[in-house]
């Protein structure tokens, strides 16, 4: 319970030198199983949004995109997998080089659509998902910081949970004190 207790402390007691940061990442997916080649995953984009509760702790959401296409049969499928997650980070330090570990969970729909000749069909898949995460901040000025962060995803979706490790690197800016 004082553990209970204490987690509750510090996720909603604000201080004084809490800070916003948004930032804007490129990111690289693939399918974490035997036999798949990482270069074959999709590529794109980020934006998140953090509020440090304190200079080690920051609370967060994610929004990412990764869209791909690939020839199927007679025609194409293009997919584009959305993850729109919520994050808890713990920052080591609080210098120049920022090393942290995080949990982050959400919502990871799937959005395919086939084309082939006459025929168009499209297919929405739902899932939610949960990862741990490590990754590193590195201060340029003050306010503004390159990223990068590793974390590996376990999606789940009617039938079997799958896996993906998302390697991602950015930029971020600092909003306020």
């Amino acid at each position: 319970m004082k553990v209970f207790a204490f987690a509750a402390l510090l996720l909603f007691v604000q201080q004084a030198t809490a800070q916003w940061q948004v930032g804007l990442t490129g990111l690289h997916a693939s399918v974490a199983r035997h036999g798949y080649r990482f270069a074959e995953g999709p590529y794109g984009g980020g934006l998140s949004v953090k509020h440090f509760r304190s200079p080690h702790l920051a609370l967060g959401l994610n929004l990412r995109g990764l869209p791909r296409s690939q020839p199927f049969g007679v025609g194409t499928a293009a997919v584009l997998q959305l993850m729109a997650t919520l994050e808890a980070d713990y920052y080591f330090t609080d210098g120049l080089v920022r090393p942290y570990v995080g949990l982050e969970g959400g919502y990871y729909p799937t959005l395919t659509q086939f084309r082939g000749g006459d025929t168009r069909l499209a297919v929405f898949r739902p899932a939610f998902g949960a990862a741990p995460k490590a990754g590193v901040q590195l201060s340029l000025t003050n306010r503004v910081e390159l990223t990068a962060a590793a974390s590996y995803h376990l999606i789940f979706r009617p039938g079997p949970a799958s896996t993906q490790l998302l390697l991602e690197a950015g930029l971020a800016l600092r909003l306020g004190d």
